[in-house]
């Protein structure tokens, strides 16, 4: 299985959770980013890496894209399964930016497994991952 797959098989998982709509968005030509409707209203970026090292790159003119929309969003790293991933809110996402916590190289934030993702939410399951969803979409980016 390979990154794009576990992306693929995430978003038939969330398609199926009841009053949740997911639809591409064309913000990355990369189908990426999707627009969540429903009882969530708010997009995500899902970067996927599905064998070890787990490391992953968000991309700096993608986000400034996702931030024009001026509604709520997070980023999803996928790893080894369409269940399994970090949970990166948008606030979380200033924070780390501002702070340069994650290298930036070639227009990317690099972030690896570890040190990168102490505190960072983690996932196992879909449920799980709806409910952090539930949360982020309440609350609108703080931009610093």
């Amino acid at each position: 299985m390979n990154g794009d797959q576990l992306v693929k098989e995430l978003i038939d998982e969330l398609s199926k959770v009841q009053n949740i709509n997911i639809t591409p968005s064309n913000i990355s030509r990369m189908r990426k980013v999707f627009q969540l409707s429903g009882k969530i209203n708010s997009l995500i970026y899902i970067k996927s890496i599905a064998n070890y090292p787990y490391r992953w790159g968000i991309t700096k003119n993608t986000v400034d894209k996702i931030i024009e929309q001026n509604i709520p969003w997070s980023i999803i790293l996928l790893f080894r399964t369409p269940q399994t991933g970090f949970f990166i809110s948008s606030n979380e996402y200033f924070n780390r930016v501002n702070k340069s916590l994650w290298p930036f190289h070639q227009g990317d934030y690099k972030i690896t497994e570890g040190k990168s993702l102490v505190g960072i939410p983690k996932f196992s399951t879909i449920d799980e991952l709806v409910n952090l969803l539930l949360n982020q979409s309440s609350e609108l980016p703080i931009y610093d």
